[in-house]
């Protein structure tokens, strides 16, 4: 396997919970559909959640030999019906919608990203868990890899919750959101 299979792999898992997260209350893993949530260049290849379970079966097995490998692999498939819970018990996406809702027009959405912010640490400690289960199926560079994806994730988290939201509030407050989905063709791709 090459250097982008642990960003692939983990892009794909945060791309399919958090557009779940956002869909629903729960996630349940063996009920999604794929082709809903897979970027469009995977959709053209006929590319499975079986056949992405297989790649990740084969990989850790190919990493950590066939019995270590395959409880590897079996670990993760645990644990990311446990990100899942963890990160659904942290936020409610319909809930947050509706609290952003109703006090966008009081001027009060720092209330509302305070008290999402403040539960940053539990979110981070949940993709940390997760994480720490890929290890045994990851080589030398994907391993450096994951450390990236890892502060990525917590600059993110930084990011949204600067200033106890204060930021997020006003960029959602002026409009920001629309403005990024009314310009995002015109936003240019980063080359790899």
């Amino acid at each position: 396997m090459n250097r982008k299979f642990l960003p692939i792999a983990v892009g794909v898992v945060l791309h399919i919970l958090f557009n779940n997260v956002g869909i629903q209350a729960q996630l349940n893993l063996d009920q999604i559909e794929l082709q809903k949530q897979l970027p469009e260049e995977l959709l053209k290849s006929n590319f499975t959640i079986n056949d992405a379970k297989d790649v990740f079966r084969n990989k850790c097995i190919e990493v950590a030999g066939e019995d270590a490998g395959g409880k590897a692999y079996e670990e993760i498939e645990s644990g990311f019906a446990v990100l899942s819970d963890c990160v659904n018990g942290i936020v409610n996406y319909t809930t947050m919608q509706q609290e952003i809702e109703e006090a966008s027009p009081e001027g009060e959405l720092d209330v509302v990203f305070n008290k999402y912010c403040n539960k940053r640490s539990s979110a981070i400690e949940c993709f940390d868990v997760f994480t720490a289960k890929l290890s045994p199926c990851l080589d030398k560079e994907e391993q450096e890899s994951k450390d990236v994806i890892k502060r990525i994730i917590q600059s993110l988290l930084n990011f949204v919750c600067h200033k106890d939201g204060d930021q997020i509030a006003l960029f959602i407050a002026e409009k920001g959101p629309e403005c990024l989905e009314s310009e995002k063709d015109n936003i240019p791709t980063v080359p790899e």
